[in-house]
C-alpha cells in the first residue's frame, strides 16, 4: 500500500514540475519571441464582407490599428448592418487600462447602413444626402464644415465632407446595391498618423 502511496506522489511531483517547466519555458523563452515578433509586425489585413459587397484594407499590428466589430443590436430600427472601429493600437491599450479616464482616443469608423427604398425619379446622391441629414449619429451631417464633394469609391458614387467637433472628421458616404457605406476618419491635426491612415484606407475601398 506504501509503494502504491509513493507512487502517485513521484506522478503528481513529476507532472507539477513538467507544468512549472513549461510555464517558465513559455515566459522566459516562447512568449519573448511572439512578443518581440508582434511589436515589429505590422501588416495590411483585408476585411471584406461578400455579403454586404465591399472590402477595405488597413495596416494591423501592435505597432500599427487595432480593428474592433461591436455587436449589433439584436432588432436595430435605424437599419444598421455592420459596424467597425480602429483604433491606434497603442492608444487602444492604454484607453482599455484598468482605471483609465480618458476620453476615447481619434478613431476612424465604417458603417453599413440599409437606405430606404430608392424613390422613383431621385437622384441617388440626393437620396444618400436626405438619409445623410436624418442620421447624423452615423454622418455627423449638422456638423459639417464643407459642402459635400461628388465623387467616386471604385467607381460608386459617393460624397465627402469635413466635419468639426472633439475630434475633426474626414467623411465619405458611398451608396451601392440599396446601402449606405459611411467612412469616418478622426484627427486632431492634418500631419497625424491616422488621418494619412484614413486616407490610404478609402483608396483601398472596394465594392464587387
Amino acid at each position: 500500500m506504501m509503494k502504491k502511496k509513493t507512487k502517485r506522489k513521484i506522478i503528481l511531483i513529476s507532472t507539477v514540475v513538467l507544468a512549472v517547466v513549461g510555464y517558465v519555458l513559455f515566459m522566459q523563452v516562447i512568449k519573448p519571441q511572439l512578443d518581440g515578433r508582434m511589436v515589429t509586425a505590422v501588416v495590411p489585413m483585408v476585411i471584406e464582407n461578400d455579403g454586404l459587397s465591399y472590402g477595405f484594407t488597413y495596416p494591423s499590428g501592435e505597432q500599427g490599428y487595432t480593428l474592433i466589430e461591436p455587436p449589433l443590436p439584436e432588432s436595430p430600427t435605424d437599419g444598421l448592418q455592420q459596424v467597425f472601429i480602429i483604433m491606434d493600437t497603442q492608444d487602444y491599450i492604454k484607453y482599455q487600462a484598468p482605471g483609465n479616464g480618458a476620453a476615447a482616443p481619434a478613431a476612424v469608423s465604417v458603417f453599413v447602413v440599409e437606405l430606404p427604398e430608392l424613390p422613383e425619379g431621385v437622384d441617388r446622391l440626393a437620396h444618400l444626402t436626405t438619409w445623410a441629414e436624418a442620421n447624423p449619429q452615423f454622418s455627423s451631417y449638422s456638423r459639417r464644415t464643407t459642402e459635400p464633394e461628388s465623387l467616386t469609391l471604385d467607381g460608386v458614387k459617393a460624397v465627402r465632407y469635413h466635419t468639426d467637433g472633439a475630434f475633426r472628421q474626414t467623411v465619405h458616404l458611398a451608396t451601392y446595391q440599396g446601402n449606405a457605406y459611411v467612412f469616418v476618419g478622426q484627427y486632431e491635426d492634418d500631419t497625424d498618423a491616422i488621418r494619412a491612415m484614413y486616407d490610404e484606407l478609402i483608396t483601398s475601398v472596394t465594392f464587387y
